[in-house]
């Protein structure tokens, strides 16, 4: 499905930027009733950052994750979560910013290793 055409591209959005994010979030309980929740977003790479419809339209961005980073996790009171995250400032309207949630698994272990 086609929104804009391509010459229209660059007119609805003059800028897009495209990037990954990865956040750890962990609960701590104060007392019986009362908890708070801390959110710290632990690093935010760029992928794509244009202003050029023609790069727009070839559609590619490379998604590495470092061998060494922590997987995606969730426990009872806490998790590490990463997003791609889509920018688009889009003239005469709001800008747009949409998160989508990627599921990072463990590395498997060396053959011949167990957990």
């Amino acid at each position: 499905m086609t929104i804009f055409g391509a010459k229209h591209l660059n007119e609805a959005f003059p800028k897009l930027r495209i990037g990954r994010r990865v956040g750890e979030w962990a609960m701590q309980q104060r007392g019986k009733r009362s908890s708070s929740t801390c959110k710290e977003v632990v690093a935010t790479i760029n992928l794509f950052d244009s202003t050029n419809a023609s790069e727009f339209r070839q559609g590619k961005v490379m998604l590495v994750i470092p061998s060494h980073a922590m997987h995606s996790f969730i426990a009872f009171n806490n998790k590490i979560q990463w997003f791609v995250c889509v920018h688009g400032e889009i003239a005469h309207w709001p800008n747009m910013q949409v998160e989508f949630p990627l599921i990072v698994r463990p590395r498997p272990l060396p053959s011949g290793r167990s957990a």
